[in-house]
């Protein structure tokens, strides 16, 4: 949720008017590479993070996002609370949220079956949505003006990881992605927080909406490979991901994302792709 260049003392202004509150920009937090967030304070409280964004598809959403995150929180599910939300008149999604004490994890890190513990509290909390991430994984897969045709322009690299995906999900062609989950849709060791080797906090949680939520298994599962994680734990989010729908609806799911990553990665710099696509041709060969 990235801050699209607008200055957040103005930013911050317009929410304490349309809120009523008294929020006092501290400084910037470290953030990823589409934005970042900011350390707000709360007269009378504990600090707090402020993030915007003018993505439309997140200010089209905003509305049912804090209820989404308090139905998960009633489960228990780890993620901060939100303060205030909502859209600004020049269209900027924002959010306040709860500050929480912990480190970015890692898979050296990270109590893995507790984070898959957590994916599984998404259960059951969505609904059917003519936009929903399992409908985005199907485009992914079938649209040539999104990742696919992002790879083909490539080269030969690029087009070479499409045939393989695409023949590895060639018996699961009739497979329909279910809905009725809540999905994170950026399920990343980046987005855990740690502390005491417990997990203490699922950031970035702005994107969330409806699907299934094998798709933040999915994710998992493909950083497990980027990132050349110890096989046990790529073993176990592989079986926890085909336990909830099967193998063909993991394989789609997977699919999706070690596409959107590479296209994303060659979208966003001149890095050289010889590792990734690699770890993602592994991953193809092991569904």
């Amino acid at each position: 949720m990235g801050d699209s260049g607008w200055d957040p003392t103005a930013v911050l202004g317009v929410i304490n008017t349309m809120h009523g509150t008294e929020f006092e920009l501290v400084g910037r937090l470290a953030g990823g590479r589409q934005g970042g967030a900011w350390r707000v304070s709360v007269p009378g409280g504990a600090d707090a993070v402020l993030k915007w964004s003018d993505n439309g598809s997140l200010r089209s959403r905003r509305s049912q996002v804090p209820g989404m995150v308090g139905d998960l929180r009633r489960r228990g599910y780890p993620t901060p609370a939100w303060l205030v939300s909502g859209v600004t008149e020049k269209g900027l999604s924002y959010v306040v949220q709860e500050l929480v004490d912990g480190d970015a994890g890692s898979w050296s890190s990270i109590p893995l079956r507790e984070v898959m513990g957590a994916i599984e509290l998404q259960a059951g909390l969505g609904e059917a949505a003519t936009e929903s991430w399992s409908t985005y994984v199907e485009w992914v897969l079938s649209s040539d003006d999104g990742p696919l045709g992002d790879l083909r322009a490539m080269g030969l690299s690029g087009q070479g990881l499409v045939d393989h995906y695409q023949g590895v999900l060639a018996p699961f062609q009739d497979c329909q992605l279910p809905e009725g989950d809540l999905v994170h849709g950026d399920f990343s060791t980046g987005n855990l927080l740690v502390r005491d080797g417990r997990l203490v906090a699922i950031v970035d949680i702005e994107a969330i909406g409806p699907g299934t939520r094998v798709v933040d298994y999915a994710w998992l599962l493909r950083e497990a490979y980027s990132e050349n994680a110890p096989d046990a734990d790529k073993a176990l989010i592989q079986q926890g991901g085909q336990g909830i729908a099967g193998r063909g609806v993991m394989a789609k799911c997977v699919a999706a994302t070690a596409l959107d990553i590479v296209a994303f990665e060659h979208r966003h710099g001149d890095i050289d792709h010889t590792d990734l696509i690699a770890n993602m041709h592994q991953l193809a060969e092991n569904l």
